[in-house]
């Protein structure tokens, strides 16, 4: 029996199928990165965007412009004591029902003190 030639490709087979996948996904890579739209602020009308459009966790306070969130614009109990970092609160930041009801009622009057030295 006669041994059957193999073609002088056969031992290249692998190496110009992996070259021809590699250029095939170079090309379709490229195109479909391309394809893909960002939106960015600058595209966005005001007040088009809800709470709906945007996903939970996906803004934090380093992406918020200085003063552009009040308290009106957050939802009661939206914010916890676990959000605020320690001693970011001053008392200007309180109203003033609350300062007050954090004074709490003046206690009895205590007993006189010593008498201080006399000046001279």
């Amino acid at each position: 029996m006669r041994k059957r030639e193999q073609p002088s490709f056969g031992s290249n087979r692998y190496a110009t199928v992996a070259a021809t996948l590699a250029l095939v996904f170079s090309l379709t890579g490229t195109a479909a990165a391309t394809s893909i739209t960002l939106i960015t602020g600058h595209q966005v009308k005001d007040g088009t965007l809800s709470g709906a459009d945007i996903a939970n966790r996906s803004i934090g306070a380093r992406k918020l412009k200085a003063n552009s969130l009040t308290s009106k614009q957050l939802r009661l109990g939206s914010v916890t004591s676990r959000e605020v970092r320690n001693r970011s609160l001053t008392a200007a930041d309180l109203s003033t029902a609350l300062l007050a009801a954090l004074r709490g009622a003046q206690g009895e009057r205590g007993p006189a003190g010593a008498q201080g030295p006399t000046g001279a």
